[in-house]
This record gives C-alpha cells, sequence and structure tokens, in this order.
C-alpha cells in the first residue's frame, strides 16, 4: 500500500482509499458492517421448512450445562465440548446431534470433513463455522479457539451455516 493512499484525519486515526475511488474507506466502519453482515447471516430466520430447535443454551440451565461441561473436562482433559448448531438462515440439513467431543489437537478443517461426512449434501455447497459471529481460521486447532471463545459455563459454541460455493 503506498503513503499516497493513507489520508491523516485526526490524531491516531487513519484512512483508506480505495482502488480506483477517491472516497476514503473508513476500517472501523468496514469492520462494523463486516460483523453486520455476519451476525445477519447467522441470525437470518429460516426458510420456513423447518423449525428451528431450541438452542442449548435455551434448553438447559446455566448450572446443568456447567456440571456438563466440568464432568466431560473432568473425564476427557484432552476433548473439548463443543456444542455445534445450526443457523436459522442454512439450508443444509440438520445434524441428527449438536454435542460433540473433540479432540483439542484436530484442525478446524479437519472438523469440518468429518462434519460433511455426517450430511448429505451437493460437492459444490461449502460449510461455514462461526464462533462468536467470527469465522476462525481451518488451520487453527479446536484447543486454540476453545482458550479465547469458550463460553461461561465450559462449551464451546459453534454455528454452521452453507452456501453454494459455485453458483
Amino acid at each position: 500500500m503506498s503513503d499516497s493512499s493513507l489520508q491523516k484525519t485526526s490524531p491516531g486515526t487513519r484512512r483508506i482509499t480505495a482502488k480506483n475511488s477517491s472516497r476514503p474507506v473508513d476500517r472501523l466502519q468496514l469492520s462494523r458492517q463486516v460483523e453486520f453482515v455476519a451476525d445477519k447471516i447467522i441470525n437470518r430466520g429460516s426458510s420456513g421448512k423447518e423449525k428451528p430447535s431450541l438452542t442449548f443454551k435455551v434448553e438447559y440451565s446455566y448450572e446443568k450445562r456447567r456440571e456438563v461441561s466440568g464432568k466431560i473436562r473432568d473425564k476427557y482433559p484432552n476433548r473439548i465440548p463443543v456444542i455445534f448448531e445450526k443457523s436459522l438462515a442454512s439450508k443444509l440439513p440438520s445434524l441428527p446431534k449438536r454435542k460433540y467431543l473433540v479432540p483439542d489437537t484436530m484442525l478446524v478443517s479437519q472438523f469440518i470433513a468429518d462434519v460433511r461426512k455426517h450430511m448429505v449434501i451437493k460437492p459444490s455447497d461449502a460449510i461455514f463455522i462461526f464462533v462468536n459471529n467470527t469465522l476462525p481460521s481451518i488451520s487453527m486447532t479446536i484447543g486454540q479457539i476453545y482458550e479465547k471463545h469458550q463460553d461461561e459455563d465450559g462449551f464451546l459454541y459453534m454455528i454452521y451455516n452453507g452456501e453454494n460455493a459455485f453458483g
């Protein structure tokens, strides 16, 4: 990026000028737009064909969830308790279960591949996983994500959504 594309606006704030445009792009505004779009994808209503199931947090009290995750972590210290739920906007099929015990060394890409095996979907359908409204890197381990994003109750909550990757 050249120095001519950065413009000083006020102390500590910089604006980036988009290519082929004289209009400056505000980084903070851009990141808010990305967060808004991610939140819209995750929380958008379903098509009506399938009733969304209650989320794990709604079905079970905090004390029960804390107790269950504590027992799991005590019994399996090298495994991560993951709650893997379908986004309301997703057109992908639902999985038969939503609670998984995942090795902490498993990569996100391996986890996605394992999930794909249990779904009947076209090869052109892509699966996206969100953790706290962010898209984790597929090269991260589940353990690394757990350290950053574990919930107060001890579970790691992931939401999946799908998109047709080839049109």
